[in-house]
């Protein structure tokens, strides 16, 4: 994981716009692209979800697993977040698909892995009175396939491969 400071004087660099081609290899719209310095998570975000704090925390373990997080990688990730993940009732969350991602956030390792999975979350805490806002997002919460969403590739999880593993997240 890392941290950054936005320098909102400073041009996007890479394009942060999907292109057509990314769009079609994805399946991701241009409602999936990312500026850090301008994140979007709002109720009409396409894969966004709302949950009860209450029904936070299993949520996220569970979509942390099929992301491919460790044991140590998931409490790390919920620990880190929780202090801002528990001020409001209610959570909204999406993760970034990689490719829109890494046009926000480039990646260089050498030697070079054999897998790369980057998980990045966007969240907002959603006060009780403008959770009826967000009744489609509630009701997707069983519906998202993070796993599509993020587009995790083959031999996420072989242990016989040299694999990187990035997790983060940005209080929107």
């Amino acid at each position: 994981f890392w941290e950054a400071t936005t320098h909102f004087a400073a041009p996007p660099s890479p394009p942060l716009f999907l292109t057509d081609g990314d769009a079609a290899e994805t399946g991701a719209t241009s409602a999936d692209y990312f500026d850090p310095a301008a994140p979007s998570l709002g109720p009409d975000t396409p894969t966004a979800v709302l949950l009860p704090f209450a029904e936070l925390l299993p949520y996220l373990d569970r979509v942390l697993t099929t992301l491919a997080l460790h044991t140590a990688a998931r409490n790390d990730f919920i620990t880190y977040w929780l202090p801002a993940l528990s001020k409001e009732p209610f959570v909204a969350l999406r993760f970034l698909p990689q490719k829109v991602y890494a046009r926000a956030a480039e990646l260089r390792v050498v030697p070079e892995p054999d897998v790369v999975t980057r998980v990045m979350m966007l969240f907002r805490g959603v006060p009780e009175e403008e959770a009826q806002l967000w009744a489609h997002a509630r009701d997707r919460v069983t519906a998202v396939d993070w796993a599509q969403v993020v587009g995790l590739t083959a031999g996420v999880l072989d242990s016989s491969l040299f694999r990187v593993l990035e997790w983060g997240a940005m209080e929107v």
